[in-house]
């Protein structure tokens, strides 16, 4: 008579967590495959899509948003591993987006072609790149913060 093997799957999400992709069952058994999600914030159309593909080519999960207020929508409805916002948003200051999503438990940096201007108590504990930033130092700062993102196996 064959062995029956039985498995029970419970996944919970919490606010504060990176989504998970749910479950394979493979030869090998279970396996849980993190995603790890970005919210890339900037109001200039050809850089955020242009960062966003970059990111995605790399495997993982872009959210994108154009201002300060979209940005605070997204950071309320969904969990992120990270937050990439720009400085200068039409609506607002890209560090306060920045802040609030350390207050939900992500990570971020913050991006600007006008470093020099910030006020240094914006720019003391956080990583900040300068732009133009090229999608490949994009991409090595992204794997700084979360690592790369994880294949399913």
């Amino acid at each position: 008579m064959p062995a029956v093997l039985r498995v029970r799957l419970e996944c919970t999400v919490a606010e504060r967590h990176p989504p998970h992709a749910v479950i394979s069952l493979g030869r090998l058994g279970v396996v849980r495959v993190a995603k790890k999600r970005i919210l890339l914030v900037d109001d200039d159309d050809d850089v955020r899509e242009l960062l966003a593909l970059a990111l995605r080519s790399e495997g993982y999960l872009v959210d994108v948003a154009a201002s300060t207020a979209r940005a605070l929508v997204s950071l309320t409805s969904s969990a992120y591993s990270l937050v990439i916002a720009d400085w200068r948003l039409p609506d607002g200051d890209g560090t306060l987006v920045a802040n609030f999503a350390e207050q939900r438990g992500a990570k971020a940096l913050v991006m600007s072609g006008y470093l020099f201007h910030m006020p240094s108590n914006r720019i003391d504990h956080r990583q900040t790149l300068m732009k133009p930033v090229p999608p490949s130092e994009l991409v090595a700062a992204v794997r700084g913060c979360i690592g790369r993102p994880e294949r399913s196996a």
